[in-house]
């Protein structure tokens, strides 16, 4: 079918996902709507509409926010090849095939609804329903107004920097670290310029709004000097700059290193002496006002601070020379920030911040995919990271209406994202027999990790289980005394009460049966009265 026009204004909802052969991970299907329901009859996949349905109201979880989906499991059970799906399928990328599996998708563009897979075999049909079978052809993508984007503080060392990386395209942007680490070049990279571009909008103009998402207010940035050049290159950079002298009258840095910089500058950018003037007065300033390394963050000076990055994003050797970082900040509070910042260079729409992703059109649709955003977060902010996402997202949309239609899509090994939707938002990959149908909507954190979250061999850490059968062996033993000392110390830390109670008995109970021990522990107790006593004062 040949897609006109009208479906740049439409809404986009994802209905059904159908997916095998990803690596070594099961078959998975997941159905995103409970309007519909989908039977796999061998390559055929039938469409119908479910007999009972819940509807959520409209604007649940947050203004133009569709949807929120979570894929939660065990390592190993397909949530990232799921991701890796999305983001390879011909929805977002032209030609694309799923990345080494097959698939089948079914979606809605307004009041239609279509289909697209990877292969010849997979149909999807439907009788009470039109079904339009997407075919790729060079004007749909330019047609159809959604984007994806994927959102990921992970790296994998284990892979090369360019391995599984997604490219971005006209409809697919991939925002992830594994990303941003492969395009790095030199001690900076633009996930410092988002930062300080949040900063400067969220935290220096609106504490408010800065303080409602719970990030710290970052007060410096570390900005030194990280590797130098042989005396060699020096020279030839001198006597290049001797040759240019006469065209400039400038007063150089008194730190010789950034003297030498300030004279690179000027020679790279000689034919246009403006220009060349502004880059020396830039480095100046900015090393002119640095404290140990520290460079302090205020509302006159961001604007200086974003110049000079620029500076040294356009030269090479500044960008090898000198690091820009932020100083005593934990790797959550580095997480947060990031995650953040790269959701506004997504949506951005300024023309003052040169990193943002610039998207043709603003509006449409978004689907936005957060894989383990809460990595590295304390589970107090792994709580609330979901609602902090919602609400800045509507912050921004608020501000620069990028959106008509938001659908955001979880994946994650923390049970605090069951809490906040509801059980039929939720995909469980693992053995579905672990899981108890149950609302999860407001449930406590405690009952959806032994109820939801594939925890059958309970919630105690399985070092202090083993640790506790150690010793109930060796109280069963005949050596049990020896043991002794040891059961009493590990009954002694035992937080859980009725195991604690019970390993106390049994330790009581050893001991009672023991006329040596008795005798013991009485003389035990006669000394230590007699201490108190003689602290007393006592005869």
């Amino acid at each position: 079918m040949l897609f006109d026009t009208k479906l740049n204004n439409e809404r986009f909802e994802l209905i059904y996902v159908y997916a095998e052969r990803l690596y070594d991970v099961p078959k998975r299907a997941l159905l995103f709507s409970n309007e519909y329901q989908v039977e796999k009859q061998g390559d055929i996949f039938k469409l119908s509409n479910a007999e009972q349905s819940i509807k959520m109201p409209e604007n649940f979880f947050g203004e133009n926010i569709s949807s929120v989906y979570a894929i939660v499991g065990k390592n190993g059970t397909g949530k990232s090849s799921i991701i890796n799906l999305l983001m390879n399928s011909k929805i977002f990328v032209k030609n694309g095939n799923g990345q080494d599996g097959e698939y089948l998708i079914i979606y809605k563009m307004g009041k239609n609804l279509y289909w697209s897979s990877s292969n010849s075999r997979f149909e999807a049909v439907s009788q009470n329903n039109l079904l339009f079978k997407m075919e790729s052809n060079e004007n749909y993508y330019s047609l159809v107004n959604t984007k994806v984007a994927l959102f990921s503080n992970v790296y994998d060392t284990q892979k090369k920097c360019d391995e599984g990386v997604l490219n971005n395209e006209k409809n697919r942007i991939n925002l992830t670290t594994q990303k941003i680490a492969y395009e790095i070049d030199g001690m900076c990279n633009y996930d410092v310029y988002r930062i300080l571009n949040y900063i400067s909008k969220y935290q220096l103009n609106t504490n408010d709004a800065y303080d409602k998402w719970e990030n710290r207010c970052v007060k410096s940035i570390v900005i030194k000097l990280n590797k130098w050049l042989p005396s060699d290159s020096i020279k030839k950079i001198e006597k290049l700059y001797d040759e240019i002298a006469e065209t400039f009258s400038l007063e150089f840095n008194g730190n010789p290193e950034v003297s030498l910089l300030q004279k690179l500058v000027l020679i790279r950018e000689k034919d246009d002496k403006s220009k060349a003037i502004e880059s020396f007065n830039v480095l100046n300033k900015i090393f002119s006002l640095i404290q140990g390394h520290l460079f302090e963050l205020k509302q006159e000076n961001i604007g200086l601070v974003l110049q000079f990055l620029d500076l040294v994003y356009e030269n090479s050797f500044l960008k090898r020379s000198i690091f820009v970082g932020f100083s005593n900040l934990s790797s959550g509070e580095c997480a947060k920030l990031t995650l953040f910042s790269r959701i506004l260079s997504l949506f951005y729409v300024g023309e003052d911040m040169p990193q943002a992703i610039k998207c043709e059109n603003v509006g449409g649709n978004y689907v936005l995919i957060f894989d383990e955003a809460e990595v590295y977060l304390h589970p107090a902010w792994q709580r609330k990271i979901l609602q902090h996402i919602i609400s800045y997202v509507v912050t921004i949309n608020d501000e620069f209406s990028v959106f008509d239609n938001l659908m955001i899509i979880l994946s994650s090994n923390s049970p605090f994202y069951l809490s906040d939707l509801p059980k039929q938002n939720i995909f469980f990959f693992g053995n579905e027999n672990e899981i108890k149908d149950e609302n999860t909507f407001g449930q406590n954190i405690h009952m959806l990790m032994r109820n939801n979250f594939f925890m059958n061999e309970g919630l105690m850490g399985e070092f202090s289980v083993n640790k506790i059968n150690q010793t109930i062996e060796k109280l069963n033993s005949l050596e049990w005394k020896e043991s002794l000392a040891e059961a009493q110390y590990v009954c002694d830390i035992i937080g859980e009460t009725i195991i604690k109670n019970s390993l106390q008995t049994k330790i009581d109970k050893l001991i009672n049966n023991d006329n040596a021990e008795i005798i013991r522990r009485k003389k035990k107790q006669i000394e230590k009265l007699q201490a108190e006593i003689e602290e007393l004062g006592g005869d």
